[in-house]
C-alpha cells in the first residue's frame, strides 16, 4: 500500500537555505514519526548544502526514515525494528 499524505514544495525559495518554510514542516513531520520514506526527484531539490544533507540524513536515521532521489542513484534505507 502507498501513501503520500503530503508534498512539501518550497517554489520559489533557495535549496541553499534550510529556512523553508515546507521543509520545516517535512523536519516537523519526520520528528512527529509521520513519514517513513522522503523521496525527491533529485538531492539538491532537498538542499545544495553537503553540510545540511549530512544534517538531514542523520535526522533520517535517528526517527528511521528512508530516503530515495528518482533520478539519481541514491537510496538509503532504515529499518525500524520491531523492539
Amino acid at each position: 500500500m502507498c501513501s503520500c499524505p503530503s508534498r512539501y514544495d518550497d517554489g520559489g525559495y533557495s535549496g541553499g537555505s534550510t529556512d523553508r518554510p515546507d521543509l520545516q514542516r517535512l523536519l516537523d513531520d519526520i520528528r512527529s514519526r509521520k513519514l517513513d520514506v522522503i523521496v525527491v526527484y533529485k538531492v539538491d531539490r532537498l538542499t545544495r548544502s553537503l553540510a545540511d544533507f549530512a544534517k538531514l540524513v542523520e535526522l533520517f536515521d535517528a526517527h528511521g526514515v528512508s530516503f530515495v532521489s528518482v533520478t539519481q542513484q541514491f537510496l538509503r534505507v532504515n529499518y525500524r525494528l520491531p523492539f
